[in-house]
């Protein structure tokens, strides 16, 4: 073999070489960019289950404060009349006491049943608005990571690669 066709064959190797391992450079940076995009993704899924699940939540016990609010009345109200007979028929007295008792611990336990689910509501709330947050910043890691994939995916062709592109008089895709 001549000089010239072993100079070219060395050449043609080097070239070989070099795009082999530009090419799983940039492929390795391809695929981290890709488990990061699936990560965020992921991520993204998860708050939005959470905040879908939490917006439930607080509906259901917006509903159920409604519902003890007017039991409250009722129960206050019933509580009421039982006091108005106490005080107009003492001969019953015995049995419009336990009336009145039974009344009165209907009445705390509903005021016990509003405030936890008022402190129940609030927390509720509380995870809903982190996780609006926490998906309105998945979102935009999602946003960021999908143009890393895309630029990273563009210099999987050397011709695109800045430097390249300078020595080819600066034309750039």
């Amino acid at each position: 073999m001549s000089k010239p066709v072993k100079l070219l064959a060395i050449g043609g190797g080097i070239t070989a070489l070099a795009y082999g391992g530009y090419f799983a450079t940039q492929f390795k940076e391809v695929s981290k960019f890709e488990s990061e995009e699936k990560a965020v993704q992921k991520l993204l899924d998860t708050e939005t289950k959470t905040l879908a699940s939490a917006t439930k939540a607080i509906a259901e016990h917006e509903q159920k404060l409604t519902n003890l609010a007017k039991q409250d009345v009722e129960k206050r109200k019933t509580l009421k009349e039982a006091e108005a007979k106490v005080d107009a028929a003492r001969k019953t007295l015995q049995q419009l006491e336990g009336q009145y008792q039974t009344k009165r611990e209907e009445v705390e336990k509903v005021a016990k049943e509003m405030e936890t689910s008022r402190a129940k509501l609030s927390n509720l709330k509380s995870e809903s608005e982190r996780a609006k947050e926490a998906v309105t910043m998945a979102e935009k890691s999602l946003m960021l990571a999908k143009q890393q994939v895309k630029a990273s995916k563009q210099l999987l062709n050397p011709l695109n690669h800045p430097k390249v592109q300078s020595l080819l008089g600066g034309k750039s895709k």
